[in-house]
């Protein structure tokens, strides 16, 4: 299968609204991904294995993420920060349609993570804290970055590799162990492209390779 070819396959998953047979599909590319039998290009190998560690759910979700959004839902001028809202929009709703088909669609999620981990305890800009007996869990919205800003000091509280780029990195959201060894507790973490103005090497692409 081409990389034409499998994101038509997507289209018309998702043209068909979920039914059974696309469900089946997803499910068989998701097992794919598993193998490395269907690879994402813009993923290094490790990177490939961490989004495979998510399971399949993340792995349809990224699958989807990655669809082409139909022109006339992206209606704001090209490279704008409203065009990458509109997509942004158009692909959660994409997400949200096959997550309630396939019965993983959670309606009241605040309610939900307190049945799960425990009662809030804190909340911030962008993240809830839980209460989970002897550990704390953070719930980390990825959306809190896209509030329109204009980058003043891109090395600001950022360290970046020509790959990746992780911003956000000042000593509140670090944990220094005993032992010396440094722990990273809440920060944001990107594919370094060179629009982030750090020597960043990535391209965004949603292209696919199978390997039989």
């Amino acid at each position: 299968m081409t990389n034409t070819d499998f994101w038509k396959s997507i289209s018309t998953i998702i043209t068909n609204g979920f039914d059974k047979d696309g469900i089946i599909k997803l499910e068989d590319y998701a097992e794919q991904f598993f193998n490395k039998q269907l690879l994402f290009k813009r993923y290094s190998p490790i990177e490939q294995h961490g989004c495979a560690t998510g399971g399949s759910f993340h792995v349809v979700a990224s699958i989807l993420a990655g669809a082409e959004t139909p022109a006339n839902q992206l209606t704001a001028p090209e490279g704008s920060f409203k065009r990458d809202c509109q997509r942004a929009e158009a692909q959660a709703a994409v997400i949200e349609q096959w997550a309630k088909a396939t019965g993983c669609w959670v309606d009241c999620v605040d309610k939900a993570f307190e049945q799960t981990f425990g009662e809030q305890l804190a909340e911030g800009g962008e993240a809830h804290v839980y209460d989970n007996g002897n550990t704390i869990i953070k719930r980390i919205g990825l959306d809190y970055y896209i509030l329109g800003f204009n980058t003043l000091n891109p090395r600001n509280w950022t360290y970046a590799t020509p790959r990746i780029y992780l911003s956000d990195m000042r000593d509140e959201n670090l944990i220094k162990s005993p032992q010396g060894n440094i722990f990273v507790i809440d920060c944001d973490i990107r594919i370094n492209t060179p629009n982030l103005k750090c020597e960043g090497v990535r391209k965004r692409s949603n292209e696919v390779e199978f390997i039989m």
